[in-house]
């Protein structure tokens, strides 16, 4: 079950298996539930960040502490649309996509034209 919410014309590849099986990338960020990286495709520099579900024990947890748990991408996707509305210097959302209905276990991505010499 995919759930694609919005991908600039620009991508004519499954970002999807992309995203989640590239190695030619440069890696910032490697947690167990996410990674953050930056690549290159068509010339251009973007940053990506993926979601491979927290799982129930972390969703859980969150709840218990008062958090709102972070399932997917969606959240960063709203806030940096909104961001470009206030003309902040944040990088442009290029695409988000969601995978999966279960936020457990929920697959997500969401990638920027990444920030050059700032």
């Amino acid at each position: 079950n995919e759930k694609m919410l919005y991908i600039d014309p620009l991508f004519k590849i499954d970002l999807f298996h992309f995203l989640f099986q590239t190695t030619h990338a440069e890696v910032y960020r490697d947690l167990p539930h996410r990674k953050t990286f930056k690549f290159i495709f068509d010339e251009i520099h973007y940053m990506a960040k993926v979601h491979y579900g927290i799982g129930w024990k972390e969703i859980l947890k969150n709840i218990c502490v008062g958090k709102t748990p972070v399932c997917n991408a969606l959240n960063e996707w709203q806030a940096l649309h909104l961001a470009c509305k206030l003309n902040l210097n944040v990088p442009k959302p290029i695409a988000i996509g969601v995978r999966g209905k279960n936020p457990a276990t929920q697959k997500s991505f969401i990638v920027m034209q990444a920030l050059e010499d700032t």
